[in-house]
């Protein structure tokens, strides 16, 4: 059974966004507000407070229970259970579905990740990595992170693209000085660019232009994965068409290296989707604005 008294109390610190006021309003003491918040939140089992030194702060349970305290004020004796309220909070979990060749894996662990734990405490953030076109649209999925397919309604930021090879490649072999070089070279090649779905660096058939990648006869492994690629050319088995900032590390510290800079390629485009259909709601908005951030930068 609730207590009112803590319900009223707690309106009171949500309203005024300190312990010390609102137990001046009510003329309690400021042990006597700490426990009540502490029984509401045990009742709860939510947290409703973020406390600092300076100020408090509601959470989004806490922001859910002071949108309906008033009403439930007025009903006097009425039991509240968690459940109640679960259809007006947003919920404790966010599910991120990233392509795999995107290859945001360090940046969501390292940065996103806990820039995102620090407004969000009780949210839970599950991520997955797939190339299934299928689970990057489940239900369950509320951001969806791909490269561009004719379905992306949600534009988000672009991503550049150059030829590299790793430096033992190029000892063996010779380094290309134009576009007809790299007909006697090894290349590593995606096979979807007439798929129509997500645009190829290279193809294995045709003639090379600025629009596309395409060769002739020497294509030693053709794969469809970004990631993929990026390891076989780092491998030094042949000349890749990759994503920049796949490389940008690599090619600082000598391990690949950029080839024919004025040989340009269009650049691929980067979506979210939303499959949950929850892009509104506060946790799912913040770490689709950290992920547009994060992948505009990568554009600089």
């Amino acid at each position: 059974m609730l207590d009112l008294n803590d319900l009223r109390v707690f309106a009171y610190v949500a309203s005024l966004k300190s312990f010390s006021l609102a137990a001046d309003e009510l003329e309690i003491n400021k042990s006597s507000v700490s426990r009540s918040i502490s029984r509401l939140e045990r009742m709860l089992n939510a947290p409703l407070l973020q406390r600092t030194t300076r100020k408090v702060h509601l959470t989004h349970y806490g922001t859910a229970l002071q949108q309906r305290c008033d009403e439930m004020l007025t009903r006097v004796g009425e039991p509240l259970s968690f459940a109640a309220i679960a259809a007006i909070q947003p919920q404790d979990r966010l599910t991120v579905c990233v392509d795999s060749g995107l290859g945001l894996a360090a940046e969501l662990q390292n940065r996103l990740l806990p820039r995102f734990a620090e407004g969000f405490l009780e949210v839970r953030p599950s991520v997955r990595y797939t190339s299934s076109k299928a689970a990057l649209r489940a239900n369950d999925v509320d951001i969806a992170v791909f490269l561009d397919s004719p379905s992306a309604v949600g534009h988000c930021a672009t991503v550049s693209r150059h030829l590299y090879a790793a430096p033992d490649y190029l000892l063996r072999r010779g380094v290309p000085a134009s576009s007809a070089d790299l007909q006697d070279h090894d290349l590593i090649a995606s096979d979807d660019a007439d798929e129509g779905d997500r645009p190829a660096g290279m193809a294995h058939k045709g003639t090379i232009t600025e629009s596309r990648f395409k060769v002739d006869s020497r294509t030693s492994i053709i794969s469809n994965e970004p990631l993929a690629m990026h390891g076989l050319v780092s491998a030094g088995v042949g000349i890749g068409c990759l994503l920049d900032h796949l490389c940008q590390e690599d090619v600082k510290s000598g391990r690949l290296v950029r080839l024919l800079p004025d040989l340009r390629f269009p650049p691929l485009r980067v979506n979210l989707a939303f499959p949950s259909n929850r892009a509104a709601e506060p946790a799912v908005e913040a770490f689709a604005a950290l992920l547009r951030t994060e992948l505009k930068q990568r554009q600089a």
